[in-house]
Formats: C-alpha cells, structure tokens, sequence
C-alpha cells in the first residue's frame, strides 16, 4: 500500500508506475499530494492550489506522446474537463507558474479554456469604457489589449509598451472582432491606439 498522509495516499508513483525510477523525479514541494493513477501517461501531483502537474519520462522514447514536453500543468474545468495551463522541460520555470498565486493567473487559464471551447482565435473580454478613453484608445483595440494581457505582461504594459508581436496580435484581434459583428467598422478603418493607430483594411 501507499503511504497515506492526511487521508491520500502518499508516493503512489512507485506503485502505478513501477519502471518510474524514483531519481526520475525533480524536486517535489512537501505540500504536494501524489495522485499518479497507472490509466494516466505518467506520475502526477496535486499541488496546494489544486493544480495537477504531471512528470514524464525523462527519455521521449518512453513517453505516451514523444513529441510532448516532459513537465505538463493543467486544472479541471467546472465540466470536470483536464484543461492545460503550462507546458514546459523546465522544472524551474515550473515552479515559478505554480508560485504565481494571483488570480488573474487562474482568470487567464479559463479565459484560454473558453477560447478554445467557443472556436475563436481571441476571446472579447469586458473592458470598461473609461478604461479605453482615458486612454484615447478605440474599445476594440482596449479588449484586443486585454484579450491577450496575461500576468506576466498586464494590459497597461501591453498598452504602453507594446512587443511587435503583441502589436500584431492585437490587430488580429480587432479584425477578428470587425469580422464577427462584435464592434462595428470604423469608415476610415482606423483604430486609435493612444498616439498610435491600427489601419484595418485600406484607409480612406
């Protein structure tokens, strides 16, 4: 039997996965609980926020899924779904999501799920108009802005600091919104963006 501690079982590992070698294994916080259930690819634990992280097996070969990285966060939806929050071969940067224990961490996750249930590229998050016009910025370009903020690169750094990445991401986001009803076209096509402006099909 398993060790039980607190009324799970403990290192569960050992038993489901028996050809896991235990020097397989980074660096476990004490707090975590061993969940590993043998029907799963490989060892999984229950961190103390409720998010699973699986371990896999260090040579690709061995693993369910080759291609796949070895470390793999997820949390269960409110349909009971496993949703993927972070993929990494990388313990550290592991453990620095799992530390992250700001909500809107947790807010982003769902707000990924959501994507992918409702089939859009980007979701249309709630923005507070006064949020956009403090801003002089176009309603369409403030939620594309907070459409793809996340923890690590909130919306007023987004907003002021743009990546050219992020600067493209958030013109798909706006077409995306044009093309799908969500705010209407601007005649002239263009969207302010603070002094900037995002050019949507060809200016008048």
């Amino acid at each position: 039997m398993a060790k039980v501690t607190g009324g799970e079982s403990r290192w569960s590992y050992r038993e489901e996965f028996p050809d896991f070698d235990p020097s397989w294994l980074p660096a476990i916080p004490e707090e975590w609980v061993d969940i590993s259930w043998h029907n799963d690819a490989c060892p999984s634990f229950k961190t103390t926020c409720d998010r699973i992280v699986f371990i896999d097996y260090p040579n690709k070969k061995d693993r369910e899924i080759p291609t796949t990285t070895r470390f793999t966060v997820t949390a269960a939806t409110e349909d009971d779904e496993s949703m993927v929050l972070f993929m990494s071969d990388d313990w550290a940067k592991v453990i620095e999501f799992i530390e992250v224990e700001d909500p809107k961490q947790r807010r982003w996750a769902e707000a990924a799920y959501e994507k992918w249930r409702t089939g859009r590229n980007y979701l249309r998050p709630a923005v507070d108009p006064h949020w956009a016009n403090s801003r002089e910025t176009h309603i369409a370009v403030a939620t594309a802005i907070h459409a793809i903020a996340f923890p690590k690169r909130p919306a007023e750094t987004i907003w002021a600091a743009p990546t050219a990445a992020e600067v493209l991401q958030v013109t798909a986001a706006v077409k995306e919104y044009i093309a799908k009803g969500d705010f209407p076209t601007e005649p002239d096509g263009r969207y302010q963006w603070g002094d900037e402006v995002i050019v949507i099909g060809e200016s008048k």
